[in-house]
């Protein structure tokens, strides 16, 4: 097995991490990457900043922002999740396009998909920056795997909600992908929003 340096595709400087960490990231020139056997993939990426002070740590969470075509074929859903989407993919369609938030960050389950459920529904607001203040987390959920997290994490919003999801066949197809930082403080063993 042969061991080589991990460096930029964009400076070649060199890339260390503190933590075991999917993407890698240059604090020379910001480009972030993940390695494949051919070679490094340069992917897309934003910062938010920290719009509120907590006296708390603070920390970027990362999150994939999954731009995505809906398309519904069939529903019987009142009520709930599901038919705010139907309703809101093309203003009422048959299909529209959306941005579904996948946590990239390892959680517990019902935590997980509080984030995604609660990020999907209400998209943040937020202003960029070019730097991470505080702690980066490390990113444990890679894009292939958030792609098939996004059409699962649909349905399981509704699957829990009893009596409100009769019937539902519908396709996700994830456009574009962007791994997007927000701001958090940690308060012992919960997460408060930095926005």
């Amino acid at each position: 097995m042969k061991v080589s340096q991990v460096k930029c595709p964009r400076c070649g400087k060199p890339s260390y991490s503190k933590f075991k960490d999917t993407v890698v990231y240059c604090d020379e020139c910001r480009t972030m990457h993940y390695r494949t056997e051919g070679g490094p993939v340069v992917i897309e990426y934003e910062i938010a900043e920290f719009q509120k002070e907590l006296p708390l740590r603070k920390f970027h969470l990362p999150f994939w922002r999954l731009f995505c075509n809906v398309t519904i074929f069939s529903e019987q859903v009142s009520g709930g999740w599901a038919a705010r989407l139907v309703n809101m993919a093309s203003g009422g369609g048959r299909g529209g396009s959306i941005f579904i938030f996948v946590p990239a960050i390892e959680l517990p389950p019902d935590v997980f998909k509080r984030m995604a459920q609660d990020l999907t529904t209400s998209p943040p607001q937020y202003r960029g920056t070019e730097r991470f203040v505080g702690d980066r987390m490390p990113v444990a959920v890679d894009e292939e795997a958030a792609r098939k997290l996004a059409d699962f994490l649909i349905l399981t919003f509704e699957a829990e909600k009893p009596g409100v999801m009769q019937n539902i066949r519908y396709q996700v197809d994830v456009q574009h992908a962007k791994l997007i930082y927000l701001p958090f403080y940690q308060d012992g063993t919960s997460w408060q929003p930095g926005l």
